[in-house]
């Protein structure tokens, strides 16, 4: 069985307390244009893609609602020439 679940964008809200306010305002239009375009979970991570300086892929899933954000990034891996690039955390990688 299969189904699929989209959230509301616009319900929560999840930010980071000391964002700039550059990067705070890259996200509320991020945030804006997928109520207006009632994007899904692809299309939701193409825009943050496309419109804010800097992502990460653990703050996906907070900031857009997303599940799934490792598959939906390797997807579009493919499709794109998205830079990656490795962190520790912990003495974890």
């Amino acid at each position: 069985m299969r189904t699929r679940i989209d959230y509301l964008a616009d319900k929560y809200s999840f930010t980071e307390l000391n964002e700039l306010p550059r990067l705070h305002q890259q996200w509320q239009d991020v945030l804006e244009e997928c109520r207006q375009t009632e994007a899904g979970p692809e299309e939701r991570l193409r825009i943050a893609l496309l419109n804010v300086d800097y992502v990460t892929s653990f703050e996906l899933p907070f900031r857009l609602l997303l599940t799934r954000t490792p598959q939906l990034i390797a997807a579009l891996r493919e499709e794109w020439d998205i830079s990656q690039k490795n962190v520790v955390f912990n003495d974890k990688r």
